[in-house]
């Protein structure tokens, strides 16, 4: 039993290995990819959400796109950088899903804005 345990969160926590068919160690890994998705989606969304509505960079919703893109691209960059293994689940594995569906998903700010520059044009 403890064995078996074991077993669930070492095969959870082996980040980059596709040996997750167990329900277990899909759980633990599918959750260690899910939470952090969220906070750093939502995290990302919210700053630069408070930058627009004080202004702090001017009226020009194009800048903020820009501005949330390029802090998307080096908060990916650095998982891959630092932590290749556990951003290798992103395009490796249906867990991995879960970060890169959430880490875009939570980002409503970014989507508004993106369709109002569009509308704009």
């Amino acid at each position: 039993m403890i064995a078996d345990l074991h077993n669930e969160v070492k095969a959870g926590l082996s980040f980059g290995e596709r040996n997750t068919v167990r329900m277990g160690g899909l759980l633990i890994r599918t959750s260690l990819l899910l939470i952090p998705g969220i906070l750093i989606g939502h995290s990302i969304d919210q700053a630069v959400n408070k930058l627009k509505r004080k202004n702090k960079l001017g009226t020009n919703t194009v800048v903020y796109v820009l501005l949330q893109s390029i802090i998307m691209f080096l908060a990916l960059y650095s998982l891959i950088f630092f932590i290749k293994s556990y951003a290798d689940e992103f395009q490796n594995t249906y867990s991995g899903l879960f970060f890169v569906a959430l880490f875009f998903g939570m980002q409503t700010n970014y989507i508004s804005n993106i369709q109002h520059v569009l509308s704009e044009l």
